[in-house]
């Protein structure tokens, strides 16, 4: 298992991060994803299934956890295709409030 995924599960279990229980569970599935450089690229549809939550749920709590400097996204160009890259970050990148802006 992952230092990153240790890492997250401990705070997406600690009380007072700030964020909701799917943005939670979202984010510990993209630990379990992650390889050494903390680099998680599942589909969108696979974080939905294995959260058993709909896509768009999905993309909100990615949107959030983005927001609120817990992931951060980039755009890996293959020859035919382009797929997002989530780096899932050990505690927030920059000051969370929480709150709800969806």
């Amino acid at each position: 298992m992952s230092c990153v995924y240790e890492r997250t599960s401990a705070v997406v279990s600690s009380v007072g991060t700030g964020l909701k229980t799917t943005e939670k569970l979202v984010l510990a599935i993209l630990a379990s994803f992650t390889n050494s450089e903390a680099e998680a690229f599942p589909s969108v549809g696979d974080l939905a299934e294995r959260a058993e939550v709909s896509c768009r749920q999905v993309q909100r709590a990615l949107r959030r956890l983005e927001k609120g400097g817990w992931i951060v996204r980039s755009a890996r160009r293959h020859p035919k295709l382009l797929t997002q890259v989530y780096i899932v970050a050990l505690h927030p990148l920059k000051g969370w409030e929480g709150g709800t802006d969806d």
